[in-house]
Formats: C-alpha cells, sequence, structure tokens
C-alpha cells in the first residue's frame, strides 16, 4: 500500500511548481489509512486541493483515507526563474522525471518572460506566478507590487510575450497588483520625485527655506491643506511636488506667483508642481496628469539608476 501511496502522492504534486514530497507517515487503523504527507512548496495547499487528492487515493487503494498534508513555505530559484525552476522529487531527493508537466512549462516560460519585461521597469516587482482555468480560457495570474501602477500597455506587452514565448496564442495574463507605499520622514515616497545627487549644505539650506515658504504661502490662503511635499534636488536645480486638499481650485496664476516668488530665494530655478486632491497636477503651462508627468520624469538614465537603487535596497 505505501507505494501505491508514494506513488500517487508524487504524481499528484508533479503537478505544482517547485513542490516536492520530503516526508510520508502512514497509519492503519481499523479499516481506515491515515496519512501525514509533509512537503516543501512556495505554495500553501489549500483544504479543497487535498479534499481532491484523498479523494483520488481512496479511489487507487479502495480504502478510505484521511489526509493531512504538512506544507513548508520554499522558493527555488534558477537563473532565469525562481519559484518554479525544478520538478517534483522523491523521498529520496532524486527529481522524479526529467519531463515537466505542460502546465508547469508554462508557467516557467512565463515566469521568465514577465521578469525579463520587468527588468528594466522601475520600481515593479514579480512576486508569484500561477495557471488557472477560467471561463475567458487559459491564464496567467501573475502577483505584481509596485511603487507605481501598472499601465495597460504593460500588460498588454506582457500578455504579447507570454503568447510567443509559449506559443500558446489563447494564453491570457491577468495581474493582481499590490501597491507598495514608501514612506520616510518627510511623509510618502514618491518615485521620480526625489533627489537624484547628494545635496551639499547650501541646496539643503534652500532646499528648508523653500519648504517653509510653501507652507506659509498655504497657510496664508486658508482654503487648502497640504498633505505631503516630495523635494528633488539636482545640478540644474529644484523640484517640488506640493499634495494639497482643499476646498476650491488651485488656479495656474497662483502657481505661478508662487513660483516667482520661490526663485528669489534660490541660487537656481525653482520648479513647483500642485497635485490636488490626488489628481491632476497644475503646472505652470496648464495641467497634467500625475502620471504620464512622473512617466516623463523616471524616463531618464540618472532617474532609472537612482530609482532602480533604491527600490532593490527594499525588496
Amino acid at each position: 500500500m505505501r507505494i501505491a501511496v508514494q506513488n500517487a502522492l508524487i504524481s499528484e504534486f508533479a503537478q505544482y511548481p517547485a513542490t516536492g514530497i520530503d516526508k510520508l507517515i502512514i497509519n492503519n487503523l481499523g479499516n481506515k489509512a491515515y496519512i501525514l504527507v509533509e512537503l516543501h512548496s512556495p505554495s500553501q495547499i489549500t483544504p479543497d486541493q487535498v479534499e481532491d487528492i484523498e479523494t483520488e487515493l481512496a479511489t487507487k487503494t479502495s480504502i478510505p483515507i484521511e489526509l493531512i498534508v504538512r506544507t513548508i513555505k520554499s522558493s527555488d530559484t534558477s537563473s532565469s526563474v525562481s519559484n518554479s525552476a525544478v520538478a517534483a522529487q522523491g523521498l529520496d531527493g532524486f527529481f522524479v522525471s526529467p519531463v515537466v508537466n505542460p502546465t508547469i512549462h508554462k508557467i516557467r516560460l512565463s515566469e521568465q518572460a514577465i521578469r525579463e519585461y520587468l527588468d528594466d521597469k522601475i520600481g515593479l516587482d514579480l512576486l508569484d506566478v500561477d495557471y488557472l482555468n477560467l471561463l475567458r480560457g487559459p491564464t496567467i495570474l501573475a502577483m505584481i507590487t509596485g511603487i507605481r501602477k501598472l499601465y495597460p500597455t504593460d500588460i498588454q506587452e506582457m500578455e504579447r510575450l507570454i503568447k510567443e514565448r509559449t506559443t500558446d496564442h489563447d494564453l491570457n495574463l491577468m495581474i493582481r497588483f499590490v501597491k507598495v507605499d514608501l514612506l520616510d520622514k518627510e511623509g510618502n515616497y514618491r518615485y521620480g520625485w526625489t533627489s537624484l545627487i547628494n545635496p551639499s549644505a547650501k541646496q539643503l539650506h534652500i532646499k528648508d527655506t523653500v519648504l517653509m515658504e510653501i507652507e506659509k504661502a498655504f497657510l496664508r490662503n486658508g482654503t487648502h491643506l497640504v498633505e505631503n511635499i516630495n523635494t528633488s534636488i539636482t545640478e540644474k536645480g529644484y523640484t517640488f511636488l506640493v499634495e494639497i486638499s482643499g476646498t476650491s481650485p488651485y488656479n495656474q496664476a497662483d502657481l505661478i506667483q508662487l513660483q516667482d516668488k520661490l526663485n528669489r530665494l534660490s541660487d537656481k530655478p525653482v520648479k513647483v508642481y500642485i497635485w490636488f486632491n490626488h489628481g491632476v497636477v497644475v503646472t505652470d503651462k496648464g495641467l497634467a496628469s500625475y502620471e504620464k508627468l512622473t512617466k516623463s520624469r523616471v524616463e531618464t538614465e540618472l532617474a532609472k539608476q537612482r530609482i532602480k537603487e533604491v527600490t532593490k535596497s527594499l525588496r
């Protein structure tokens, strides 16, 4: 019976990426078998999955089965993929078969395609990849975390790459996105709006002077509250993203007047952007989408490198 149970379990868990059997205990009591199987896997085995395996084992052994699966979270990493790098293994630790389950193969190729696409996309990280059969058809479900949202063009390109890599043109891509907020002593850390150099004492003094004047201007205004201010210092000057909320619009003319006043406090140009209610950004050239404005700011090589260093250190 043990051999039959072991072979059945190996066959079942070969369908799960990077999952292997470490220990198998079988106790017989009366006409029922109680089985404890210890696994290592990057994913938690659900009660529904255990029930399906339990039913399959009972059918193959012709006796009632009670199955408990103890899962030890693990992650396999190769040079190209992370959590689906190996096939299932037997109790002796060797790989069961060099033949990879077709579903696992698609997961591997999809993960590799997504990782390659995200490699130079600042502020985005792939956490997990799974395969689902949905009403819409076969679907790759990727969990991605980021300090900026994914654009529709990102998802379209990743799906195109997955279809190309797997040669399965019916394969869909669905993203489970986890938004990450980075915070420091100055408030929300907004990628694309941070200093790209180590500021000197003089630059820091000018920054603090300008920040104080911005705070004073909105206190005198009386209709808006400053929620957060991000500062970017470069060799060419100073940029401030001022996040506000309030009971009335903030006009372009008011911004230009404030910006002119702040420039008199600085030895280099000062640029101010007002982000009202976390929606549209008011600039001295008119209204702008926050996402589009930020996207244009991070496309410089220096900005990419600096932000990549910060996000990499946080993984």
